[in-house]
């Protein structure tokens, strides 16, 4: 089923995108997804590239840029459950960092 995509309004199959990511094919945040087409997910990939962010088992500050270079670029209200997904994902993030310190 064809529908637009929120970021770049083209119509077409939507992707589930992970804005923190994968480790070995599994997303590191499985609740905190937004459907996009293949080439706004891909292009992610290329920002976390060109953003030095793209380790495959990235830190806890490397996601925090990651959700930064997300947010930036979704430029629309979250949903509640988004929402809901990022607290938890900056509370888990916040205490990484925390205990790191």
């Amino acid at each position: 089923m064809n529908v637009e995509c929120p970021l770049c309004s083209r119509p077409g199959r939507l992707e589930r995108h992970h804005p923190t990511g994968r480790i070995h094919g599994r997303p590191i945040h499985p609740k905190f997804t937004f459907d996009i087409c293949g080439p706004c997910n891909r292009e992610q990939n290329t920002l976390w590239r060109m953003a030095g962010i793209d380790a495959e088992i990235p830190t806890a500050e490397a996601l925090m840029r990651r959700l930064t270079t997300w947010l930036t670029v979704w430029d629309r209200a979250l949903d509640l459950h988004q929402h809901a997904a990022l607290v938890e994902v900056l509370a888990e993030l916040s205490d990484r960092i925390a205990e790191a310190a």
